[in-house]
Protein backbone atom coordinates (compact mmCIF):
# COMPACT_ATOMS: atom_id res chain seq x y z
CA UNK A 1 0.00 0.00 0.00
CA UNK A 2 3.01 2.55 0.86
CA UNK A 3 4.69 2.06 -2.32
CA UNK A 4 1.11 3.03 -3.78
CA UNK A 5 0.46 6.06 -2.22
CA UNK A 6 3.67 7.09 -2.58
CA UNK A 7 3.23 6.43 -6.36
CA UNK A 8 -0.14 8.24 -6.65
CA UNK A 9 0.39 11.61 -4.70
CA UNK A 10 4.37 11.96 -5.57
CA UNK A 11 4.41 11.47 -9.12
CA UNK A 12 1.12 13.20 -10.15
CA UNK A 13 2.62 14.39 -13.25
CA UNK A 14 3.36 10.93 -14.44
CA UNK A 15 -0.12 9.66 -13.21
CA UNK A 16 -1.15 12.27 -15.58
CA UNK A 17 0.77 11.36 -18.71
CA UNK A 18 -0.16 7.57 -17.88
CA UNK A 19 -4.01 8.46 -17.99
CA UNK A 20 -3.97 10.64 -21.26
CA UNK A 21 -1.79 7.44 -22.59
CA UNK A 22 -4.44 5.23 -21.12
CA UNK A 23 -7.55 7.26 -22.56
CA UNK A 24 -5.47 7.31 -25.73
CA UNK A 25 -4.96 3.69 -26.15
CA UNK A 26 -9.09 3.48 -25.25
CA UNK A 27 -9.88 5.57 -27.95
CA UNK A 28 -7.30 3.94 -30.26
CA UNK A 29 -8.61 0.57 -29.41
CA UNK A 30 -12.46 1.40 -29.95
CA UNK A 31 -11.58 2.98 -32.96
CA UNK A 32 -10.26 0.16 -34.32
CA UNK A 33 -12.97 -1.93 -32.79
CA UNK A 34 -15.55 0.11 -34.73
CA UNK A 35 -13.46 -0.02 -37.81
CA UNK A 36 -13.02 -4.13 -37.78
CA UNK A 37 -15.91 -5.05 -35.48
CA UNK A 38 -15.64 -6.41 -32.10
CA UNK A 39 -17.44 -9.78 -30.37
CA UNK A 40 -18.96 -10.04 -26.68
CA UNK A 41 -15.77 -11.77 -26.23
CA UNK A 42 -12.65 -9.72 -25.18
CA UNK A 43 -10.05 -12.41 -26.68
CA UNK A 44 -11.91 -12.45 -30.34
CA UNK A 45 -11.23 -10.05 -32.70
CA UNK A 46 -14.24 -10.66 -35.59
CA UNK A 47 -14.40 -8.49 -38.87
CA UNK A 48 -17.38 -8.02 -40.98
CA UNK A 49 -18.11 -10.39 -43.81
CA UNK A 50 -16.92 -9.28 -46.91
CA UNK A 51 -19.64 -8.93 -49.63
CA UNK A 52 -19.96 -11.72 -51.77
CA UNK A 53 -17.81 -11.51 -55.23
CA UNK A 54 -18.89 -10.34 -58.14
CA UNK A 55 -20.06 -13.39 -61.09
CA UNK A 56 -17.65 -12.55 -64.26
CA UNK A 57 -20.16 -12.28 -66.95
CA UNK A 58 -20.07 -15.99 -69.15
CA UNK A 59 -20.92 -16.50 -72.89
CA UNK A 60 -21.76 -20.13 -72.74
CA UNK A 61 -22.72 -21.18 -76.54
CA UNK A 62 -23.08 -19.58 -79.77
CA UNK A 63 -24.64 -20.72 -82.58
CA UNK A 64 -25.64 -19.64 -86.02
CA UNK A 65 -27.40 -20.20 -89.53
CA UNK A 66 -24.80 -18.60 -91.29
CA UNK A 67 -21.58 -16.58 -91.93
CA UNK A 68 -23.82 -12.86 -91.00
CA UNK A 69 -26.27 -14.55 -88.50
CA UNK A 70 -24.98 -15.71 -85.63
CA UNK A 71 -26.41 -15.60 -81.72
CA UNK A 72 -24.17 -16.30 -78.14
CA UNK A 73 -25.49 -16.62 -75.29
CA UNK A 74 -24.52 -16.18 -71.51
CA UNK A 75 -24.55 -14.87 -68.20
CA UNK A 76 -26.26 -12.56 -67.07
CA UNK A 77 -29.29 -12.93 -69.28
CA UNK A 78 -26.48 -11.98 -72.08
CA UNK A 79 -27.97 -12.24 -75.77
CA UNK A 80 -25.61 -11.26 -78.79
CA UNK A 81 -26.30 -11.33 -82.45
CA UNK A 82 -23.67 -10.79 -85.09
CA UNK A 83 -25.05 -9.64 -88.37
CA UNK A 84 -21.99 -10.15 -90.05
CA UNK A 85 -19.99 -6.50 -89.18
CA UNK A 86 -20.38 -6.54 -85.58
CA UNK A 87 -21.59 -8.17 -82.43
CA UNK A 88 -24.82 -5.98 -80.94
CA UNK A 89 -26.20 -6.64 -77.27
CA UNK A 90 -29.77 -7.56 -77.47
CA UNK A 91 -32.14 -6.60 -74.79
CA UNK A 92 -35.39 -9.08 -76.12
CA UNK A 93 -35.26 -11.61 -73.59
CA UNK A 94 -35.14 -9.35 -70.44
CA UNK A 95 -33.65 -11.27 -67.66
CA UNK A 96 -31.00 -11.82 -65.41
CA UNK A 97 -30.76 -15.37 -65.48
CA UNK A 98 -27.54 -17.44 -67.33
CA UNK A 99 -28.60 -18.42 -70.58
CA UNK A 100 -26.56 -21.37 -71.66
CA UNK A 101 -27.62 -22.82 -74.80
CA UNK A 102 -28.41 -21.50 -78.27
CA UNK A 103 -29.43 -23.80 -81.22
CA UNK A 104 -32.13 -23.34 -84.66
CA UNK A 105 -32.79 -25.00 -87.25
CA UNK A 106 -32.68 -21.93 -89.75
CA UNK A 107 -32.62 -18.24 -89.00
CA UNK A 108 -36.41 -17.80 -88.76
CA UNK A 109 -36.20 -20.62 -85.75
CA UNK A 110 -34.04 -20.13 -83.17
CA UNK A 111 -34.41 -21.29 -79.13
CA UNK A 112 -32.26 -20.45 -76.45
CA UNK A 113 -32.46 -22.18 -73.11
CA UNK A 114 -31.50 -20.94 -69.77
CA UNK A 115 -31.90 -21.64 -65.71
CA UNK A 116 -35.25 -21.80 -64.23
CA UNK A 117 -36.45 -23.89 -66.85
CA UNK A 118 -36.64 -20.70 -69.19
CA UNK A 119 -36.70 -21.08 -72.52
CA UNK A 120 -37.50 -18.96 -76.12
CA UNK A 121 -37.89 -19.68 -79.74
CA UNK A 122 -36.79 -16.47 -82.02
CA UNK A 123 -39.14 -16.42 -85.70
CA UNK A 124 -36.82 -13.99 -87.38
CA UNK A 125 -38.52 -10.98 -86.09
CA UNK A 126 -39.54 -11.53 -82.42
CA UNK A 127 -38.39 -13.62 -79.48
CA UNK A 128 -41.04 -15.22 -77.63
CA UNK A 129 -41.14 -17.02 -74.52
CA UNK A 130 -42.36 -21.23 -74.60
CA UNK A 131 -43.46 -21.88 -71.25
CA UNK A 132 -41.17 -25.51 -70.27
CA UNK A 133 -43.81 -27.15 -67.35
CA UNK A 134 -40.64 -27.05 -65.48
CA UNK A 135 -38.40 -24.76 -63.10
CA UNK A 136 -35.07 -26.61 -63.44
CA UNK A 137 -32.67 -25.66 -64.88
CA UNK A 138 -31.97 -25.91 -68.69
CA UNK A 139 -28.57 -26.92 -70.24
CA UNK A 140 -29.21 -27.74 -73.74
CA UNK A 141 -31.39 -27.32 -76.64
CA UNK A 142 -31.02 -29.14 -80.28
CA UNK A 143 -32.28 -31.58 -82.77
CA UNK A 144 -33.06 -34.77 -81.16
CA UNK A 145 -33.20 -38.52 -81.82
CA UNK A 146 -36.22 -38.52 -84.60
CA UNK A 147 -35.16 -34.94 -85.72
CA UNK A 148 -37.39 -33.88 -83.29
CA UNK A 149 -36.26 -30.29 -80.98
CA UNK A 150 -35.61 -31.44 -77.62
CA UNK A 151 -34.78 -29.89 -74.22
CA UNK A 152 -32.67 -31.15 -71.31
CA UNK A 153 -31.47 -30.14 -68.01
CA UNK A 154 -31.27 -31.00 -64.14
CA UNK A 155 -32.64 -33.91 -62.21
CA UNK A 156 -33.18 -35.62 -65.91
CA UNK A 157 -35.23 -33.33 -67.26
CA UNK A 158 -35.86 -33.86 -71.41
CA UNK A 159 -38.98 -32.77 -73.13
CA UNK A 160 -39.53 -32.34 -77.28
CA UNK A 161 -41.20 -29.89 -78.71
CA UNK A 162 -44.36 -30.27 -80.54
CA UNK A 163 -47.03 -27.41 -82.22
CA UNK A 164 -44.44 -25.20 -79.75
CA UNK A 165 -45.53 -27.37 -77.07
CA UNK A 166 -42.93 -28.56 -74.87
CA UNK A 167 -44.14 -31.83 -74.04
CA UNK A 168 -43.05 -34.75 -71.19
CA UNK A 169 -41.09 -37.82 -72.71
CA UNK A 170 -40.72 -41.51 -71.44
CA UNK A 171 -40.05 -41.26 -67.62
CA UNK A 172 -38.43 -45.03 -68.18
CA UNK A 173 -34.95 -45.82 -69.49
CA UNK A 174 -33.82 -49.60 -70.05
CA UNK A 175 -30.34 -51.17 -70.14
CA UNK A 176 -30.72 -54.16 -72.25
CA UNK A 177 -28.38 -57.46 -72.48
CA UNK A 178 -25.97 -57.81 -75.79
CA UNK A 179 -28.58 -59.41 -77.95
CA UNK A 180 -31.50 -57.01 -77.04
CA UNK A 181 -33.80 -59.57 -75.30
CA UNK A 182 -33.53 -59.07 -72.07
CA UNK A 183 -33.59 -55.90 -69.98
CA UNK A 184 -30.86 -55.89 -67.03
CA UNK A 185 -31.43 -52.56 -65.49
CA UNK A 186 -34.32 -49.62 -65.07
CA UNK A 187 -33.41 -45.68 -64.35
CA UNK A 188 -36.39 -43.56 -63.61
CA UNK A 189 -36.51 -39.62 -64.11
CA UNK A 190 -38.82 -39.04 -62.52
CA UNK A 191 -36.89 -40.33 -58.95
CA UNK A 192 -33.96 -38.85 -60.29
CA UNK A 193 -32.00 -41.54 -61.01
CA UNK A 194 -30.50 -38.96 -63.77
CA UNK A 195 -28.82 -36.30 -61.85
CA UNK A 196 -28.61 -34.35 -64.93
CA UNK A 197 -28.57 -34.19 -68.97
CA UNK A 198 -26.45 -31.88 -70.51
CA UNK A 199 -26.16 -32.35 -74.15
CA UNK A 200 -28.58 -32.90 -77.09
CA UNK A 201 -27.49 -34.74 -80.38
CA UNK A 202 -29.16 -36.38 -83.42
CA UNK A 203 -29.04 -40.23 -81.52
CA UNK A 204 -29.11 -39.43 -77.74
CA UNK A 205 -29.83 -37.48 -75.26
CA UNK A 206 -26.72 -37.41 -72.58
CA UNK A 207 -25.22 -36.11 -69.48
CA UNK A 208 -24.23 -36.76 -65.76
CA UNK A 209 -22.90 -40.83 -64.79
CA UNK A 210 -21.86 -41.61 -68.79
CA UNK A 211 -26.10 -42.06 -69.23
CA UNK A 212 -27.09 -41.23 -72.73
CA UNK A 213 -31.33 -41.63 -73.51
CA UNK A 214 -31.49 -43.30 -77.07
CA UNK A 215 -34.77 -43.72 -79.24
CA UNK A 216 -36.09 -47.23 -78.38
CA UNK A 217 -38.38 -49.48 -80.48
CA UNK A 218 -40.93 -48.95 -77.67
CA UNK A 219 -42.16 -45.94 -77.98
CA UNK A 220 -43.29 -45.56 -73.88
CA UNK A 221 -39.73 -45.75 -73.01
CA UNK A 222 -35.43 -44.90 -74.00
CA UNK A 223 -32.99 -47.19 -74.50
CA UNK A 224 -30.39 -46.36 -72.01
CA UNK A 225 -26.91 -46.73 -73.87
CA UNK A 226 -24.07 -45.82 -71.57
CA UNK A 227 -21.04 -45.06 -72.66
CA UNK A 228 -19.10 -47.62 -70.25
CA UNK A 229 -18.01 -44.65 -67.49
CA UNK A 230 -19.32 -42.81 -65.32
CA UNK A 231 -17.66 -39.74 -66.68
CA UNK A 232 -19.89 -36.34 -67.37
CA UNK A 233 -20.97 -36.05 -70.78
CA UNK A 234 -20.19 -32.48 -71.33
CA UNK A 235 -20.40 -31.94 -75.04
CA UNK A 236 -21.70 -33.74 -78.04
CA UNK A 237 -21.45 -33.77 -82.15
CA UNK A 238 -24.68 -34.83 -84.38
CA UNK A 239 -24.45 -35.74 -87.63
CA UNK A 240 -27.03 -38.11 -90.06
CA UNK A 241 -23.71 -40.31 -90.24
CA UNK A 242 -23.44 -42.22 -87.43
CA UNK A 243 -19.86 -42.46 -87.69
CA UNK A 244 -19.61 -38.75 -87.37
CA UNK A 245 -21.53 -38.74 -84.28
CA UNK A 246 -18.94 -38.24 -80.93
CA UNK A 247 -19.56 -37.39 -77.61
CA UNK A 248 -16.84 -36.29 -74.84
CA UNK A 249 -16.32 -36.16 -71.22
CA UNK A 250 -15.53 -34.09 -68.25
CA UNK A 251 -12.48 -36.09 -68.40
CA UNK A 252 -11.15 -36.22 -71.66
CA UNK A 253 -12.36 -39.02 -73.06
CA UNK A 254 -14.11 -39.19 -76.46
CA UNK A 255 -16.37 -41.73 -77.82
CA UNK A 256 -18.01 -42.10 -81.38
CA UNK A 257 -20.91 -43.76 -82.48
CA UNK A 258 -21.28 -47.73 -84.05
CA UNK A 259 -23.98 -49.74 -85.30
CA UNK A 260 -23.23 -53.72 -85.19
CA UNK A 261 -26.11 -55.76 -86.06
CA UNK A 262 -28.72 -53.46 -85.87
CA UNK A 263 -27.57 -52.64 -82.23
CA UNK A 264 -26.17 -48.79 -81.52
CA UNK A 265 -23.38 -48.85 -79.01
CA UNK A 266 -20.33 -45.88 -78.60
CA UNK A 267 -16.72 -46.83 -78.90
CA UNK A 268 -13.74 -45.23 -76.96
CA UNK A 269 -11.85 -43.73 -79.74
CA UNK A 270 -8.83 -41.56 -79.38
CA UNK A 271 -8.99 -38.52 -77.27
CA UNK A 272 -7.98 -34.73 -78.27
CA UNK A 273 -7.85 -33.69 -74.96
CA UNK A 274 -6.47 -35.08 -71.31
CA UNK A 275 -8.67 -32.46 -69.89
CA UNK A 276 -12.46 -31.80 -69.61
CA UNK A 277 -13.85 -31.09 -73.35
CA UNK A 278 -16.71 -28.68 -73.12
CA UNK A 279 -18.05 -28.08 -76.48
CA UNK A 280 -17.54 -29.57 -80.22
CA UNK A 281 -18.20 -28.88 -83.55
CA UNK A 282 -17.07 -30.49 -87.09
CA UNK A 283 -16.93 -28.87 -90.43
CA UNK A 284 -17.31 -32.30 -92.19
CA UNK A 285 -13.88 -33.39 -92.22
CA UNK A 286 -12.02 -32.03 -88.91
CA UNK A 287 -13.75 -31.55 -85.60
CA UNK A 288 -13.05 -28.43 -83.15
CA UNK A 289 -12.84 -28.92 -79.36
CA UNK A 290 -12.91 -26.03 -76.57
CA UNK A 291 -11.62 -26.96 -73.27
CA UNK A 292 -12.27 -25.85 -69.75
CA UNK A 293 -8.25 -24.79 -69.60
CA UNK A 294 -8.53 -22.45 -72.65
CA UNK A 295 -7.19 -24.44 -75.29
CA UNK A 296 -8.91 -25.03 -78.84
CA UNK A 297 -8.13 -28.64 -80.81
CA UNK A 298 -8.60 -29.15 -84.34
CA UNK A 299 -9.24 -33.59 -85.10
CA UNK A 300 -9.52 -34.81 -87.98
CA UNK A 301 -12.90 -36.26 -87.66
CA UNK A 302 -10.97 -40.31 -89.04
CA UNK A 303 -8.30 -39.53 -86.49
CA UNK A 304 -5.71 -39.35 -88.47
CA UNK A 305 -4.20 -35.79 -87.58
CA UNK A 306 -4.24 -33.82 -84.26
CA UNK A 307 -3.55 -30.37 -83.30
CA UNK A 308 -3.71 -27.90 -80.61
CA UNK A 309 -4.45 -24.97 -82.80
CA UNK A 310 -5.17 -22.17 -79.43
CA UNK A 311 -3.56 -21.65 -75.91
CA UNK A 312 -5.45 -19.51 -73.65
CA UNK A 313 -5.89 -19.32 -70.38
CA UNK A 314 -9.75 -19.06 -69.50
CA UNK A 315 -11.86 -21.67 -69.38
CA UNK A 316 -14.06 -21.75 -73.35
CA UNK A 317 -17.61 -23.19 -73.29
CA UNK A 318 -19.25 -22.78 -76.69
CA UNK A 319 -17.95 -23.19 -80.18
CA UNK A 320 -19.63 -23.32 -83.75
CA UNK A 321 -19.07 -22.31 -87.55
CA UNK A 322 -20.54 -21.72 -90.65
CA UNK A 323 -17.23 -23.27 -92.64
CA UNK A 324 -13.67 -24.25 -91.99
CA UNK A 325 -12.95 -21.06 -92.12
CA UNK A 326 -15.00 -19.00 -90.00
CA UNK A 327 -15.63 -20.31 -86.61
CA UNK A 328 -16.62 -18.69 -83.25
CA UNK A 329 -15.37 -19.70 -79.87
CA UNK A 330 -16.37 -18.06 -76.73
CA UNK A 331 -16.48 -18.89 -73.07
CA UNK A 332 -15.57 -17.24 -69.56
CA UNK A 333 -15.14 -13.32 -68.76
CA UNK A 334 -17.26 -12.32 -71.85
CA UNK A 335 -14.10 -14.50 -74.10
CA UNK A 336 -14.94 -14.12 -77.71
CA UNK A 337 -12.53 -15.65 -80.32
CA UNK A 338 -12.82 -16.11 -84.44
CA UNK A 339 -11.02 -17.98 -86.60
CA UNK A 340 -10.30 -17.44 -90.21
CA UNK A 341 -8.94 -20.15 -91.27
CA UNK A 342 -5.56 -18.87 -90.60
CA UNK A 343 -5.18 -17.64 -86.82
CA UNK A 344 -7.43 -17.09 -83.81
CA UNK A 345 -8.46 -13.42 -82.33
CA UNK A 346 -9.90 -12.15 -79.42
CA UNK A 347 -12.78 -10.19 -80.65
CA UNK A 348 -14.57 -7.53 -78.62
CA UNK A 349 -18.28 -7.91 -77.80
CA UNK A 350 -20.70 -5.58 -75.59
CA UNK A 351 -21.59 -6.88 -72.37
CA UNK A 352 -24.03 -6.02 -69.37
CA UNK A 353 -22.63 -2.97 -66.95
CA UNK A 354 -20.88 -4.35 -64.07
CA UNK A 355 -23.72 -3.05 -61.94
CA UNK A 356 -25.75 -5.67 -63.30
CA UNK A 357 -23.67 -8.74 -62.88
CA UNK A 358 -25.52 -11.15 -60.25
CA UNK A 359 -23.02 -12.19 -56.89
CA UNK A 360 -22.59 -15.33 -55.85
CA UNK A 361 -21.15 -18.89 -56.80
CA UNK A 362 -19.93 -20.00 -59.99
CA UNK A 363 -21.21 -23.50 -60.03
CA UNK A 364 -24.68 -25.28 -58.82
CA UNK A 365 -24.87 -28.82 -57.22
CA UNK A 366 -24.13 -30.69 -60.06
CA UNK A 367 -20.75 -28.41 -61.24
CA UNK A 368 -22.66 -26.74 -64.05
CA UNK A 369 -21.72 -23.03 -64.56
CA UNK A 370 -23.92 -20.17 -62.65
CA UNK A 371 -25.49 -16.87 -63.75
Amino acid sequence: MRERVLASTGHRCGHSRRLFTLLAALLLGGLLCLLAGCSDDPGVVTYETPPPPISSPWLFDVWGSGPSDVWAVGRPGVLLHWDGNAWALREDLDTAEALTAVWGSGPSDVFVVGHKGLAWRYNGSVWSGLGTGTSENLYDVGKGPGGATYICGARGVVKRLENLTWIETPDTAMLYNSDGTTSVDTLLRSQWDIASLTCVTDYGISGSGGVVLMADTRPTRWLLGPIGTPDWINAGQGSATIADNFLATDTGKLFRLQLIFDRFSWLEVSSPASEAVEAMWSDGLDSWFVTRTGKIIRRANDGSTLATVHLGILPLSGIWGSSASDIWACGYDGTMLHWDGAAWSPISVPLPESGKLLSGPEADEYGRPLR
